[in-house]
């Protein structure tokens, strides 16, 4: 995620519209996995559309709050409540269109079946089944267990992390013994998979791995062709992992006259190859039809050629899983899990005895002559020529494996000084001399494309150059523009996967178009398609890809967008540990990480938490002190001090840093305007809104210069004006505070979509203003509109949606309508109190608001407990000298005293230092 101050104009504060109000976070700039049925499918599905036709949000019977957690291959998985017992479970839907074809629906009622029969602690539970109601009618859906936890790829990446003194190998071979047990009970009770994958395994919180999605799964009492394609040319399976048997079905050769247990056993061998060695065991890049060739005739690398500290015996039993003959495979799922067990206690293992003697019969029937000579003698010649052949495959694919490498090096240096020449031609092209006006940047980019007509660059050189060129007007917030550079790409990349990193790029800047447009969903399945791809194309794969980990950072960036901190978080976090283990101190993608990881934390309520990080950024960074990726760092580390309510401390440094700002980038800058903009904000905290050193002086300052230099419809300044709309409102101009946030409001509908998160805080603050005028009922039906999105598209309990509701409970209290106002409170503290931490700010705000309604309902016993848990909250978070926390104790010692606890009430006043009485939100000048 770009910079929060610097990229993104600053704007990245929460405006609290009154006292005690409310409403999300504005979020402003390009945008920045372990998921569930995360599908992986073939190379040609990566490069689709994200596109996906949706239905609403289905009523299933017996089941709350259904939040949509993944689109996969076959259905929408949900996240809800069962009414009856109140578990989390996870409900999986048929999709509508291609996917819910009578051949989808017949493979769904058959995982329903399979499934509800399987009980093992490794395999997710199924607990019901059914068809949905209106408004979505029709649609299959199956309530399965809900395990938390994190992906497969996750889990193996903390597992190599956490190794230390212990091979990681024998820590793979720990958790796969598990997984294989979990198989083998399915393969003794006539189950196949048929589509093991990574996506399809989910390691729980105990560090246990569980099975998912048996929508492929077939009886093993069903025939071939029952099994086999929908469509002509359609295989079932996900390629990178499928057997030689699996995709013969796409061609409908002959060799695959069944699909049995081995089948699932060459999966895992390929799970398996690739958790050991970081690559897939066979290249899938490129064409349907070469993959396929590919993974019917070619072999795979030894797992020792690429990963030397793999025992010989280990990477015996795994290319026995990968045998393209499955009869040379191990036979059951339990066979295999023994031989891992010979393997893990020392003892000889079967595949290696098997193996010799195969090598040996393979070499006799190639050498004919030398085998029928007779005689040990001949028999031990035999096995020295099968050991040479050996050597010699392995000498020959290390050889390949250079020669491929030194290509594609050569190949990407070539196309880099192409895309280099490119762009320096494109710079000049623009000439200011010739045009009679100052040449600006989007003048470039125009001259640019201009350039780039069919057939002027080869392929892999234009997707380099319109990678480059959709970022950048990404950046400029040029978003058509960006839009088709980008999805050019999109064309481009099949055929071409030398080209993956520009590829990839172009994925996740489309996730930070959609982040950023409030497509947040489709932001996420752009991030997590980057990663995709390059599974599929980076030969070798490494989870510790710096372009995998970015699309990772992309995928967290976009659940910060979507209002999924908790998420964001789990995600950055792996990322960020890779990062410090394989890439230098001060590297600019760690610091990137920290800078997105420090946002979703401070939106967890974690303040600390967020500057701790911010400032270990600030100081790693090997940046000069005047630069302007220093600046940055600094910029988001005043930030945080200033969102942890130090108020007193932010505001010097914010005009340290505007002076240096101005110094090195000038003062039109929108990094020096966003600090300008922050300062106001922390300067409305403190309630200095008039005067030359004031928050109205700072924030049209702010307004002007991004006019000016962006466009008054730019985000940035659409966000400013709301700012600044704010600052008017609190000195009472409510007139002119409301036209400033109509303007911004349309601003942001226009540009963003009335849906999108930016344009909702600014509605807030129009309905806040209108209940300030007196206009409750108008102000409350604003709020409602606000929360029917909010909750259709990120879900009941999401922060924002509760501070929703507590706005709405607000407009209520206000139109005397008490019983109301306290129902939605309640649903406010409650939710808050389950999804949050304990010393969350809002749980503060919501609880005090809740007894301040309570009160006006004269039930003072109610209201105590609510009046006491905000006082702790924000003497905690703020301490015993803000006015927050006086205000919050005098509401709670009130109620002891109304109740005749004189002495509680006297020991509760004494634990603030300030009178209660002064709102911090005056009109006193700056000083």
């Amino acid at each position: 995620m770009a910079e929060e101050a610097s990229k993104n104009a600053g704007i990245d504060r929460p405006l609290a519209s009154a006292p005690d109000a409310m409403h999300t976070e504005p979020k402003t700039g390009a945008a920045p996995s372990g998921t569930w049925f995360l599908d992986e499918g073939g190379l040609l599905a990566e490069l689709r559309s994200a596109r996906q036709s949706r239905a609403g949000t289905p009523v299933i019977p017996g089941y709350d709050e259904l939040v949509e957690l993944r689109r996969g291959g076959q259905g929408v998985v949900y996240s809800a409540v069962q009414r009856s017992t109140r578990r989390r479970v996870a409900i999986k839907v048929l999709i509508e269109g291609a996917l819910a074809s009578e051949s989808a629906r017949r493979r769904f009622e058959r995982e329903i079946d399979l499934a509800a029969n399987l009980r093992h602690p490794g395999i997710v539970r199924v607990y019901d089944s059914g068809i949905t109601g209106a408004p979505t009618p029709g649609f299959a859906y199956l309530v399965m267990e809900f395990v938390e936890g994190t992906s497969l790829a996750d889990h193996l990446s903390s597992l190599r992390r956490e190794s230390s003194g212990t091979p990681f190998y024998d820590t793979v071979v720990s958790l796969f013994s598990r997984i294989i047990d979990a198989v083998s009970h399915a393969h003794q009770r006539g189950v196949i998979h048929r589509d093991l994958k990574p996506g399809n395994i989910r390691v729980d919180s105990a560090g246990e791995p569980r099975v998912l999605d048996f929508g492929l799964a077939k009886l093993g009492s069903q025939t071939a062709r029952e099994l086999t394609v929908t469509t002509s040319g359609q295989f079932v399976g996900s390629l990178p992992w499928a057997s030689p048997e699996q995709v013969a079905l796409a061609d409908g050769s002959s060799a695959a006259a069944d699909v049995d247990v081995r089948t699932d056993i060459y999966s895992v061998g390929a799970m398996l190859y690739q958790a050991l060695s970081g690559r897939l065991p066979i290249d899938v890049s490129g064409s349907m039809t070469g993959a396929i060739q590919r993974i019917a005739q070619q072999e795979p690398p030894r797992l020792r050629t690429i990963a030397r500290d793999i025992p010989e015996d280990l990477d015996t039993i795994v290319h026995k899983c990968l045998a393209k003959d499955r009869t040379r495979r191990y036979e059951s799922a339990a066979a295999l899990a023994q031989d891992l067990a010979h393997f893990v206690a020392g003892e000889p293992i079967q595949a290696r005895r098997d193996s010799a003697w195969y090598t040996m019969r393979k070499s006799a029937k190639r050498y004919r002559t030398i085998a029928y000579t007779g005689g040990a003698v001949i028999a031990v010649l035999v096995a020295g020529l099968a050991t040479s052949i050996v050597f010699y495959k392995q000498a020959v694919t290390a050889r390949d494996q250079a020669d491929l490498a030194r290509q594609r090096a050569t190949s990407e240096s070539t196309r880099r000084e192409k895309t280099l020449e490119f762009l320096n031609r494109m710079m000049t092209s623009a000439d200011p001399g010739k045009d009679g006006r100052d040449v600006k940047v989007v003048d470039v980019m125009a001259a640019a494309e201009r350039d780039l007509a069919p057939g002027t660059l080869d392929a892999e050189t234009e997707i380099s150059v319109r990678s480059a060129l959709g970022a950048t007007y990404a950046s400029l917030a040029i978003f058509d523009r960006a839009e088709a550079n980008l999805q050019r790409v999109l064309e481009l990349a099949p055929g071409h996967p030398q080209a993956y990193r520009d590829v990839a790029s172009a994925f996740n800047s489309l996730s930070g178009l959609r982040a950023r447009a409030g497509a947040t969903q489709e932001a996420i399945e752009f991030a997590v398609k980057s990663q995709q791809y390059i599974e599929l194309t980076a030969q070798p794969f490494s989870f510790e890809d710096r372009h995998y980990l970015r699309a990772r950072v992309a995928e967290g960036d976009a659940y910060i967008f979507s209002a999924q901190p908790k998420k964001a978080k789990e995600v950055l976090s792996i990322v960020l540990d890779i990062q410090r283990r394989v890439l230098p101190k001060g590297d600019p993608d760690t610091l990137n990480t920290m800078n997105s990881l420090g946002i979703a934390t401070r939106r967890l309520g974690d303040t600390a938490g967020a500057e701790a990080l911010y400032r270990e950024a600030f100081e790693a960074s090997n940046a000069p002190e005047d630069s302007a990726t220093k600046l940055n760092l600094l910029s988001n580390l005043v930030q945080a001090i200033d969102y942890a309510g130090r108020w007193a401390e932010a505001e010097p440094m914010y005009k340290d840093l505007i002076a240096r700002q101005e110094r090195v980038l000038g003062a039109d800058h929108p990094s020096t305007l966003g600090s300008l903009s922050n300062l106001s904000v922390c300067l409305i905290d403190q309630g200095k809104l008039t005067g030359p050193e004031g928050a109205e002086a700072y924030c049209r300052r702010a307004v002007e210069g991004l006019t000016r230099r962006l466009g008054e419809d730019h985000v940035d300044t659409l966000l400013a004006t709301n700012n600044l709309a704010k600052i008017i409102q609190d000195q009472g101009r409510l007139d002119e505070a409301k036209v400033l946030f109509q303007k911004a409001y349309d601003g942001q509908k226009a540009k963003l979509g009335e849906e999108n998160p930016q344009s909702l805080v600014t509605l807030a603050n129009i309905a806040v203003v209108t209940s300030m005028s007196g206009k409750h009922a108008e102000a409350v039906e604003i709020q409602r509109k606000i929360l029917a999105v909010q909750e259709r598209t990120i879900g009941p309990q999401n922060l924002s949606t509760l501070i929703t509701r507590n706005n709405i409970a607000m407009g209520l209290q206000g139109e005397k309508k008490f019983d109301d106002a306290a129902a939605e409170y309640a649903i406010a503290v409650a939710g808050a109190l389950e999804t949050l931490k304990p010393e969350h700010n809002a749980i503060g705000s919501f609880s005090l608001n809740y007894a301040r309604c309570l009160v006006l309902m004269d039930k003072q016993a109610d209201a105590l407990p609510h009046a006491q848990r905000a006082a702790e909250v924000f003497l905690k978070n703020f301490g015993d000298a803000d006015a927050r926390s006086a205000k919050a104790v005098d509401v709670w010692a009130s109620i002891l005293e109304k109740q005749g606890k004189q002495d509680e009430a006297t020991a509760a006043r004494a634990k603030v230092k300030v009178d209660p009485k002064p709102d911090p939100k005056n009109t006193k000048p700056a000083s």
